[in-house]
């Protein structure tokens, strides 16, 4: 899912897209500079939640991301890893900062240690082709 545009799967139902002042908001409020691929996603739909094959994701909406960073203790006890979604159930998807294409990782919230990460894929980009491609529940 490469380039300028990405498909989606019609079982994933995406929200209204960001503006540019909502994406701009988070980057002055968080000091961190999301990656283009991740912007262009939220100018397309603003997060969203369904099944990615046998995956069910929920991206959340950019407005939530330093609250739910906060009250999961992300920005505590894995400041390296930036939360932007879920499977609906114990884990959550961040992106992997200490990498420069930032990569997409799983982590369980309990307990929510970077050693217990999950490689998904190597960057937003592809997490749509690699959710279609294997269940994540045989790696819980």
């Amino acid at each position: 899912m490469g380039g300028a545009t990405m498909d989606f799967p019609k079982s994933f139902k995406g929200n209204a897209p960001a503006s540019d002042s909502v994406i701009q908001t988070f980057e002055q409020q968080s000091g961190i500079k999301l990656p283009d691929q991740y912007v262009r996603f939220l100018k397309t739909m603003n997060g969203g939640e369904g099944f990615v094959g046998a995956n069910y994701l929920v991206v959340f909406p950019i407005e939530k991301l330093i609250e739910y960073n906060r009250g999961y203790g992300f920005d505590k006890w894995v400041p390296d890893l930036l939360l932007f979604g879920s499977n609906g159930a114990g884990e959550g998807f961040a992106f992997d900062r200490c990498h420069a294409a930032w990569p997409v990782v799983m982590v369980p919230f309990v307990p929510l240690e970077v050693q217990n990460a999950i490689s998904v894929s190597e960057s937003f980009n592809s997490l749509f082709d690699s959710l279609l491609k294997r269940d994540l529940a045989d790696l819980i």
